[in-house]
């Protein structure tokens, strides 16, 4: 199945989930399921990308500024020094802080950065081999979200949340497992040309 934009996207989690006519899940809610997956894929394998920071003389800047930036890897300044003059830093929310002498005003800060997928209505970055796990990945927090909204709830087949639980699990299991296989070998394809990956159901 292809995924060109958000609505693919969405469509695919609802049909996987047994709910195209969104009688259990909103547009919303899946959206919101669908963002987190995202955000845990780009965790693992988000592009590289840098942006140049100008230096302002302190230790503190505020990361708020650049959205693109899911997870920063390394700060450089000045930048293309050989070998390279990285900082050492620390990040807490969006606020980065240099834990070494702050560099002065006219520098540059180079900052080095694992980017955020974009998901929206015009389009996706996603690449076409990741774009079922983010699938995956959303279904497994939707089930889980469900589990959660429905305890103690019980109907003629039993608890309704623990149904709910049971289905999330071996996706959960299936999402991390491949995550972290994903983060082992960043700097090679996911899988080997011609192989299916674990987590793939083999679904069109």
């Amino acid at each position: 199945m292809s995924f060109a934009n958000r609505s693919d996207f969405l469509a695919a989690i609802a049909c996987d989930l047994g709910d195209p006519d969104g009688n259990v899940w909103t547009p919303d809610d899946l959206a919101r399921h669908l963002d987190h997956a995202l955000a845990d894929l780009a965790d693992a394998v988000g592009a590289a990308g840098s942006v140049d920071v100008p230096a302002t003389g302190s230790d503190t800047y505020d990361l708020s500024d650049y959205p693109e930036i899911r997870q920063l890897l390394a700060v450089e300044c000045p930048p293309d020094e050989r070998p390279p003059a990285y900082l050492r830093f620390h990040v807490w929310g969006a606020t980065l802080r240099l834990l070494d002498e702050a560099p002065p005003t006219g520098e540059t800060l180079r900052l080095h950065y694992r980017g955020a997928f974009t998901v929206d209505d015009e389009g996706s970055d996603v690449p076409a081999d990741l774009a079922e796990l983010a699938v995956l990945g959303a279904r497994a927090y939707a089930l889980l979200r469900q589990a959660s909204r429905t305890a103690g709830t019980v109907n003629v087949d039993g608890w309704v949340s623990r149904r709910y639980e049971l289905q999330a699990a071996p996706l959960l299991a299936r999402f991390r497992d491949a995550l972290a296989d994903l983060r082992q070998s960043r700097e090679n394809p996911p899988f080997c040309a011609g192989q299916t990956p674990s987590w793939y159901e083999g679904t069109e």
